[in-house]
């Protein structure tokens, strides 16, 4: 994979799209510098109202992840990024007004507008931080059903956060029937998705309904996976005795039961 150092190189020389390629790789998978670079690779050139919304997006995140010149390169830009949001009818302008409103100034009900026009445009984000606010009602009344519906968007154009939340939501039955089917197909989504903690949820669900051997095995697949990504010295356990099986997760005290799988029944499983 490309380093950062990679990444400013190609700036440097002038491969624009070399340097966004590397930066946008490492931005994705955390890096804070490669965010903050990220968006300045999106100021260059002749940027569009989107092309500003994005460079916004990408300091902001910087800044949350603890690189404090990002916030200097959020003061710099707001005001062409509410231009962008306003007259620009940008709908990544827009949604990330709406985040630094939220979480930079814990101003949810100046966001909300702007979270509202951008999910008006179809931006899975602004839809899926609109139902939030709805669920918690923070800076708009409390409306679950809404809500629901919102994440059922955003988790459709294949948001993994919003298939994580509109699982839970279909699993408890909040803001509509429940659906623990539908609750399991999004979770799964979400953790194909690279969701963290969606594995072991789905484990859990499966384990529940336990319809055939498929879920069972499925579930302790899905287990060992969240023990291989989750964090470091992670490990798995798996115990059959007296007709029932559970699966422990590192020191976490996580772990899914089922009654009537036999050991031997397991498949999938590492050698180890």
């Amino acid at each position: 994979m490309p380093t950062i150092e990679d990444a400013i190189r190609a700036a440097e020389a002038g491969d624009l799209p070399a340097a966004r390629a590397a930066a946008a790789g490492l931005a994705k998978a955390g890096d804070p510098r490669a965010m903050r670079l990220l968006g300045h690779l999106h100021l260059d050139g002749e940027p569009t109202p989107n092309d500003v919304g994005l460079a916004g997006y990408w300091f902001f995140q910087a800044w949350q992840a603890g690189l404090d010149e990002a916030e200097r390169d959020i003061v710099r830009i707001r005001e062409p990024l509410e231009t962008a949001a306003g007259d620009g009818a940008s709908a990544e302008a827009r949604a990330t007004l709406g985040l630094i409103l939220t979480f930079g100034h814990d101003a949810p009900e100046a966001a909300v507008p702007f979270f509202r026009a951008a999910a008006d445009q179809g931006h899975p984000e602004a839809e899926r931080m609109l139902a939030l606010l709805l669920t918690e009602g923070r800076g708009v009344p409390r409306d679950e059903a809404a809500a629901r519906a919102l994440y059922q968007r955003a988790a459709d154009r294949g948001d993994p956060f919003a298939q994580f939340n509109l699982a839970g939501m279909l699993d408890a039955g909040a803001g509509g029937p429940a659906d623990p089917d539908g609750a399991i197909r999004y979770l799964r989504l979400a953790a194909n998705g690279g969701m963290p903690d969606a594995d072991h949820r789905l484990a859990e669900l499966l384990a529940a309904r336990n319809r055939d051997r498929r879920d069972a095995n499925e579930a302790v697949q899905r287990l060992v996976r969240a023990a291989q990504v989750g964090p470091p010295g992670a490990t798995y356990r798996i115990d059959a005795a007296d007709g029932s099986w559970s699966v422990l997760v590192g020191d976490q005290g996580r772990s899914v039961a089922m009654p009537g799988l036999r050991a031997e029944e397991l498949v999938g499983l590492p050698d180890d």
